[in-house]
């Protein structure tokens, strides 16, 4: 692993081994889900400033 900067928005560093971050890696499924469906990054920043993930 480089130890160079931190690990990639939802991912974390633990015991030299990059682990998902639960939140971080649903906040991300959702953008993609939400870019699939041809939303706009503005509606897209809104849903994920709201929390809803799910």
């Amino acid at each position: 692993m480089n130890s160079a900067g931190a690990p990639p928005y939802g991912w974390q560093a633990h015991k030299n081994e990059l682990t998902e971050e639960e939140m971080e890696q649903a906040g991300r499924a959702r953008a993609r889900q939400l870019r699939d469906e041809a939303e706009r990054s503005y509606e897209i920043a809104a849903v994920l400033d709201a929390g809803s993930f799910a």
